[in-house]
Formats: structure tokens, sequence, C-alpha cells
């Protein structure tokens, strides 16, 4: 996922231009993310706002605010859910 380069592919593979886009597309269900410290909270929310019920994230230096913050609004639309 690569917003601005859907509809392209890299050796086969499609890019989407958002991570909706790709589970609409795919059926996917899980993500891996590797951003930059300062994208990686708002790459977590786009993952679960898309349906991505397994979201890996190996980001290093997320600052702990930006942590707490996401874990919050994950926790808030859980429970918005259940």
């Amino acid at each position: 996922m690569t917003p601005g380069k859907g509809g392209t592919d890299v050796d086969g593979i499609p890019i989407f231009n958002s991570v909706k886009e790709a589970v609409d597309a795919t059926g996917a269900t899980a993500s891996f993310i590797a951003v930059p410290p300062k994208f990686a909270s708002d790459a977590i929310l786009e993952a679960a706002a898309g349906g991505i019920v397994l979201i890996v994230c190996i980001t290093e230096g997320i600052p702990a605010h930006d942590e707490a913050v996401t874990f919050n609004r994950l926790v808030e639309e859980f429970r918005a859910c259940a």
C-alpha cells in the first residue's frame, strides 16, 4: 500500500492507495507496518479502520504518547464494535 501508486505493481504484486482498497480487493486480514516513527500511529489506525484484525508494527522509537493514544483509540474502536 502506497498512496498515489495504486494500480501499479512490483514484480506482479499489486499496489493499492489505501488499506481499505487492499482489503476489499484481496480479503487481507493482516498488516505488516514498517514506517518511520512519526507515521506509525496513523498507519496502525488506518489498518484497523480498513478492517485489518492482525497488525504487526516493527517501528522503533515511536513516542510513548503516540503509542498510548493509538492504543486507547484501538480499544475504543474495539469496544464500539463489540
